[in-house]
């Protein structure tokens, strides 16, 4: 079986500090690049897990960090830490479709397997 790289936005929160650790363990990846906005101390040494700070006002720029096979996506807010609205949005919509709109021009698979 082919080693496959998954890339994990939202790495952070509760869900996707879940899945983080789940995908490190998993055989089926190689390797698991999460997205954050600064360094996470814990993950430092894990040979399997590659960090990229993120400005997600930027992910154009930073197209070339969001190549993988795989891309799961636990970003999501609430209004307290929003403020705004609009800035839910952007989190909870906006966010999420730039993403995935990129990362499958950039060669990730669409589709529902689950590992």
């Amino acid at each position: 079986m082919e080693q496959k790289t998954a890339l994990i936005a939202g790495a952070t929160g509760l869900v996707g500090r879940a899945l983080t650790e789940l995908l490190l363990q998993a055989p089926e990846y190689r390797e698991v690049i999460v997205l954050v906005r600064r360094p996470v101390e814990q993950w430092q040494q894990h040979a399997k897990l590659r960090q990229v700070i993120i400005d997600y006002e930027k992910l154009e720029e930073q197209r070339h960090d969001l190549q993988a096979d795989d891309i799961y996506c636990c970003l999501g807010t609430t209004i307290r830490k929003a403020r705004t609205q609009e800035n839910m949005y952007r989190v909870d919509v906006i966010y999420p479709l730039e993403l995935a709109r990129i990362a499958h021009e950039e060669g990730a698979a669409a589709g529902t397997d689950r590992i």
